[in-house]
């Protein structure tokens, strides 16, 4: 078993700042809900399930978790997401959240473990969150604009 210590310090509560899941996380969350306002139960669910997927590889190989770890962990960038909403003025919600993604994007992508197999399992899996509930445009231009900022093969 090997812990990974960016998961120790976050379960001990001694975190600070966010984290390669928070930031992708985030982007899921923001996928679902800003593309047509509305976050459903089907693409929770999904991000749920795919949450669970980054978490395990997260902790480390062989560290046991439970569900409330991880749904704690994915209320961290549902929180975050929701603070963004909560400090603008309505003017510049979508502004400010969108700002975010795209720092995100880029946080991930400056990462020197980022590679073209990282990219393309997260653009994969915001196709499956956008499938969820009924792909629309607004999804697919934001896949395509996300994979022209990888500089990697859209899956749409």
């Amino acid at each position: 078993m090997k812990l990974n210590p960016q998961y120790a310090k976050w379960i001990n509560g001694e975190s600070d700042g966010y984290d390669w899941v928070d930031v992708t996380n985030f982007l899921f969350i923001a996928q679902a809900e800003l593309t047509d306002y509305n976050l459903s139960e089907n693409e929770v669910k999904k991000i749920t399930e795919i949450s669970e997927i980054l978490f395990s590889s997260w902790i480390g190989e062989g560290v046991p978790y439970t569900d409330f770890d991880v749904k704690k962990k994915l209320n961290r960038a549902f929180d975050w997401y929701q603070s963004i909403q909560d400090n603008s003025a309505k003017a510049e919600i979508d502004k400010n959240l969108m700002n975010q993604v795209l720092q995100n994007a880029n946080w991930l992508k400056s990462q020197k473990w980022f590679n073209v197999t990282f990219a393309n399992s997260i653009l994969n899996w915001l196709l499956e969150i956008s499938n969820s509930d009924g792909l629309n445009d607004n999804e697919i231009g934001s896949i395509r604009s996300l994979s022209l900022l990888w500089d990697v093969q859209s899956p749409v």
